[in-house]
């Protein structure tokens, strides 16, 4: 996918007050989103609530539905953001230094590279510390579609010794046909 340049989302005024008070853009948790059946798999029902995701547009174009569902019906705004605004962390040695050698061992192989938050922060706040804290396209376009395969995937594999692994990232990614007028 070709990265826009600039990403567009619709908001009421009371919203648009929030996130300048804070400066802060929200992400909400899947199962919390417009669509509920985003946060199903064919394996869980469940595992939406482990992923964070903030919905835009690319569309220039302006979106009547858009902005009555989601601007309000009076009054709302349309904002605009660059498509890559988050800001990126390089870790330091004396970072490293303050973390104990057995947390740098055990976490990505010790590269940190890339991060959207300061190293420290993770271990202050006792994040889960997850590949995807580095992955520099967080963007996707959503797909929509009919197919059944692709709306409810497999996410969750086990391994022979007991393991579990659920990938997450393959939830929010398709959309029934019917949200198309979204276009995110």
């Amino acid at each position: 996918m070709e990265t826009p340049a600039v990403l567009y989302h619709y908001v009421s005024l009371d919203t648009l007050a929030l996130i300048l008070h804070n400066r802060t853009i929200r992400f909400s948790r899947l199962d919390k989103v417009d669509d509920p059946q985003e946060q199903h798999s064919a394996d869980s029902q469940n595992l939406g609530k482990m992923k964070l995701v903030s919905c835009w547009t690319s569309s220039d174009e302006e979106s009547i539905p858009m902005w009555r569902e989601y601007a309000g019906a009076e009054c709302g705004v349309r904002i605009q953001m660059k498509s890559h605004p988050f800001r990126r962390y390089s870790v330091s040695t004396e970072s490293l230094n303050k973390l104990s050698s057995e947390a740098v061992l055990n976490a990505l192989g010790g590269s940190f590279d890339g991060l959207h938050l300061p190293l420290e922060e993770f271990w202050d706040k006792d994040y889960f510390f997850f590949e995807t804290a580095r992955n520099i396209n967080m963007l996707h376009k959503v797909e929509y579609t009919n197919d059944e395969s692709l709306l409810f995937p497999k996410v969750i594999s086990t391994f022979g010794n007991g393991g579990v692994e659920a990938k997450i990232l393959a939830l929010g990614v398709h959309k029934a046909a019917a949200w198309s007028y979204q276009q995110e």
